[in-house]
């Protein structure tokens, strides 16, 4: 499922990488700042993000659920990711981990839980809540 447009603004907003494949776009031609979904080619020699920012384009990715459980850690060592459905709602939550510790404490650090209606909602509240302003 893809996040909503004020999701994707909030995360940009909060500082989340921008340069995805999926985008909320909003021409500098257009009157009524209506968003609409991009999908974008991003390699060596071309980069649609970069090309639509210099062009006036507002550009607002739109990351899938892998991309925003790599940027809550979950790809990561010695990062404990969770998600899990509980009657229709969704709860994500992340710490870190260690197997050097005795077993009683390996988890050393509570890094943030968060819900949402549905998975992506949740990893992108998960992610807000874990980079906060501090």
């Amino acid at each position: 499922m893809t996040l909503t447009f004020e999701k994707c603004k909030q995360l940009k907003e909060a500082n989340f990488p921008q340069n995805k494949k999926i985008a909320y776009v909003i021409s500098p031609l257009s009157s009524n700042k209506t968003p609409f979904l991009l999908s974008m080619h991003i390699d060596e020699k071309m980069d649609g993000y970069a090309n639509l920012i210099a062009s006036g384009y507002e550009v607002y990715a739109c990351p899938d659920l892998s991309e925003l459980i790599k940027e809550c850690g979950g790809a990561k060592k010695q990062i404990c990711f969770h998600l899990e459905g509980i009657d229709g709602y969704w709860h994500s939550a992340s710490c870190a981990f260690s197997v050097l510790l005795p077993p009683n404490e390996r988890w050393k650090e509570y890094k943030g839980w968060s819900n949402g209606d549905t998975p992506e909602e949740a990893v992108s509240n998960l992610w807000l809540e874990i980079n906060k302003k501090r």
